[in-house]
C-alpha cells in the first residue's frame, strides 16, 4: 500500500514542478504590462481586474477582444 502513496506524490511534485515556470513567466508578463505598479500592488484590485476580464471574453464578443 505504501508504493501507490509514494507514486502519487512523486506525480504532485512532477505537476508542481511543471507548474512553477509557468506561473513565474505569467507574473513576470503581468509586471511588463505595468499593471502591478499602476495599482500599486494592490491584490484585490488585480484580481478585480482579471475576473472582469474574465467575464468579458465569455461573453459574445470573445473574437473581437481577442482580436484587440
Amino acid at each position: 500500500m505504501a508504493s501507490p502513496t509514494r507514486h502519487d506524490t512523486h506525480d504532485w511534485q512532477a505537476k508542481r514542478r511543471d507548474r512553477g515556470p509557468r506561473l513565474i513567466e505569467l507574473v513576470r508578463l503581468i509586471a511588463r504590462s505595468g499593471l502591478i505598479d499602476l495599482t500599486e500592488r494592490d491584490r484585490a484590485v488585480i484580481f478585480g481586474t482579471f475576473a472582469e476580464v474574465l467575464s468579458k471574453l465569455r461573453g459574445e464578443d470573445k473574437e473581437s477582444l481577442l482580436r484587440l
